[in-house]
């Protein structure tokens, strides 16, 4: 019998005159998984918080003796020190606890030097387990530093600029009865009730089939693009971004036209939903790895051409500030969240970077077009005598080759021709994003990204971790995830990883996979975007049923982060 429990202990901070905020990653917070005994109670998961976050006395937020402390249970509420860590486990019903410790600042001057470092607000409602309270802790508007109003949109209606303050978030307690399971870290599947009192999100994705609304009241210009942008100019002061599903592309992209990417503070996401409804998600960093990962997609779509590798291309209706905006998400996305657009030619990021190509410019040129003239070039390049001269002519001249091919010219003119097109084309890009990439990677950074970061099954199936005592009907579905994998074509790997972790492409330094006992309707995966992990149903079958499954969660359409 197991005498051990494994928690999550996250942070949570409230410096002199300012609202209480969970402290993220970057600042010296985070979450936190440590194993505790059952019988552990309040006072030891304290002191093992306290010397998580504060080790050798001192913390990001100051010294250990600046504050006094409390353990908040995962609804942000006080808990007595008679109940155990395996008595909360037994009254909440969840398969995975969180706990949060709560550092208030004594009655003194604040420290100015930390004053700049930002960190996720936590409202804590007025008294254990109870109803979801309606009261907001909202700082005062003399709290926050100067607003930057973005007007300057060619593409972008006024009315989606419209500045306001922003409005924190609540922790609401769950009204989904309906719900079997309910977790505080869960992700609800389409037959999950959810409604406007739900408990709010913590980057989690929930599958939504079918987002029900009257086609006939969607008017986009009075609702689904208003007042989407909120942003804070001070230097390490955090930035509230609005942003709509579906609308990701453009709206970062007038954001940025405006913003810093070095100077501006960290980003927090609040979405919306194509019906106007907003998420009830809080933005721990999943939600912007989501936002980017529309993003990125819409680009490829509207900006670039190419197969497996894509390069972009000039349009008429983007100026030197639209692709510096493009360049600014890139640095942006990844000196916050590792997140970096892989489906670019290598041999095009290299010359924004480093102003020469170091890699293998044919190859990725075999990647860039497409398969059919792909595979007629390569037989020319290794089996000239086996190519079809007319049809190796046709796609040549399509390239606009210049040149009379023969067996001992065919290779430097393909090279050419990969120049022409992965480089030369786009180099008003690349002049115009060098200027603000240049210094965002060496060069052995950029090659490990090309291998390891891009989702296929080779580099996603070392990354899982799965419980250490696993039973049999556990170890059963983790070989039916193992060939789901293996079976899954790009597209399928990218949504996989995205439902997992929040981004298209593998930011994460390993899965989580975790299980559950939901059957029927209920048996929907679950993907928690904030600790990268999947949890999955240990009742499936056989494998058909756990592919039909998953492939239902990711074919679909929408996906609606909602639960903490």
């Amino acid at each position: 019998m197991k005498t051990e429990r494994q928690i999550e202990i996250g942070w949570v901070c409230s410096s002199f005159g300012e609202p209480t905020k969970q402290v993220r990653t970057k600042s010296g917070g985070g979450t936190r998984k440590i194993t505790v005994p059952k019988d552990a109670k309040k006072s030891y998961i304290q002191r093992k918080a306290e010397n998580l976050f504060f080790p050798n006395g001192v913390s990001t937020r100051g010294p250990k003796e600046d504050f006094e402390f409390d353990l908040w249970d995962f609804k942000s509420n006080t808990f007595s020190d008679d109940v155990t860590v395996e008595d909360l486990f037994k009254i909440t019903g969840l398969s995975r606890v969180r706990f949060y410790l709560a550092s208030i600042m004594k009655n003194k001057e604040p420290n100015h030097s930390n004053s700049g470092k930002k960190c996720e607000t936590v409202v804590r409602p007025s008294s254990p387990y109870s109803a979801a309270s309606s009261s907001r802790n909202t700082p005062s508007p003399e709290s926050y530093g100067p607003v930057l109003d973005i007007t300057n949109s060619d593409s972008i209606s006024p009315s989606l600029l419209e500045i306001e303050r922003p409005e924190y978030v609540e922790y609401y307690e769950s009204a989904a009865a309906e719900v079997n399971v309910s977790n505080d870290n869960e992700l609800v599947g389409d037959n999950d009730l959810v409604g406007d009192n739900d408990l709010v999100g913590d980057n989690d994705l929930v599958n939504v089939s079918d987002l029900a609304f009257d086609a006939g009241e969607f008017i986009r210009d009075s609702y689904l693009l208003d007042s989407n942008i909120l942003v804070n100019t001070d230097k390490n002061e955090t930035i509230l971004l609005k942003l709509h599903r579906g609308q990701c592309f453009d709206e970062l992209l007038s954001a940025f036209t405006t913003l810093d990417q070095k100077s501006c503070g960290s980003l927090q996401i609040e979405m919306y939903l194509p019906n106007g409804q907003k998420q009830i998600a809080y933005d721990m960093g999943g939600l912007f790895r989501d936002a980017l990962s529309e993003f990125f997609d819409t680009f490829y779509e509207k900006c670039t051409i190419g197969t497996f590798f894509k390069v972009p291309v000039i349009r008429h209706d983007f100026d030197s500030t639209k692709w510096k905006a493009i360049a600014k998400i890139i640095y942006k996305g990844w000196t916050d969240e590792r997140y970096f657009p892989v489906k670019l030619a290598p041999s095009f990021m290299e010359y924004c970077f480093f102003n020469e190509c170091k890699s293998d410019l044919t190859g990725q040129f075999l990647k860039y077009i497409n398969n059919n003239d792909s595979e007629v070039i390569s037989t020319a390049l290794t089996k000239w005598e086996e190519v079809d001269e007319a049809e190796l002519l046709q796609i040549l001249e399509t390239l606009e080759c210049k040149w009379l091919i023969e067996k001992e010219n065919i290779g430097q003119i393909i090279k050419d021709i990969s120049h022409k097109e992965i480089i030369q084309r786009p180099m008003f890009i690349i002049d115009t994003w060098s200027d603000i990439l240049k210094d965002m990677l060496t060069v052995d950074q950029l090659s490990s990204l090309y291998k390891k970061n891009i989702p296929n099954a080779k580099n996603i199936l070392p990354l899982l971790r799965y419980p250490e005592n696993i039973s049999q009907e556990e170890i059963s579905v983790v070989k039916h995830l193992q060939q789901y994998i293996k079976e899954a074509d790009l597209n399928t790997l990218e949504a996989f990883v995205r439902f997992c972790t929040g981004a298209n492409m593998l930011t994460a330094q390993d899965i989580i996979i975790a299980f559950n006992n939901t059957q029927g309707v209920y048996r929907t995966p679950v993907g928690h975007t904030c600790s990268h992990t999947l949890e999955l149903s240990k009742t499936y079958e056989n494998f058909n049923e756990f592919r039909h499954s998953l492939n239902l969660v990711l074919h679909s359409n929408i996906w609606v982060m909602d639960i903490i």
